[in-house]
């Protein structure tokens, strides 16, 4: 499976993760089988609320789930429009994520999920 995560820069599975999916300047797609990583400018951040494109970035990539910590409604939409499943990260850590994911631990995020916006990336 292969699963994006949001990043502040590329350390692979040692890679912080960004607080914002859609601000983030890097998205690392793992396959959690292998643990093979793949890093992907966000091309288009954007950096006031609403307006980031995240997903213009990974239109041409695979990806089958994402895990983030905060994502905005916009953002959920095309996610489910494009059957593509997202998660809350279970840490900071995207070993531990990926851990969380495969023991079934991820909660899944659904428009009921509200993003809770922060300043910064």
């Amino acid at each position: 499976m292969r699963l994006c995560v949001p990043i502040l820069e590329d350390r692979g599975v040692d890679s912080p993760v960004s607080l914002h999916f859609g601000r983030a300047p890097l998205f690392l797609i793992v396959d959690t089988e292998t643990q093979v990583c793949q890093a992907v400018t966000n091309t288009n951040p954007g950096f006031s609320l609403g307006k980031c494109q995240p997903l213009a970035a990974l239109s041409e990539i695979r990806i089958d789930a994402v895990a983030a910590i905060n994502v905005g409604t916009g953002v959920i939409k095309a996610l489910q429009s494009a059957n593509i499943r997202l998660y809350k990260v279970e840490s900071e850590s995207i070993a531990k994520t990926i851990e969380g994911y495969q023991a079934g631990r991820l909660v899944e995020i659904t428009l009921d999920y509200t993003c809770q916006y922060q300043p910064g990336v």
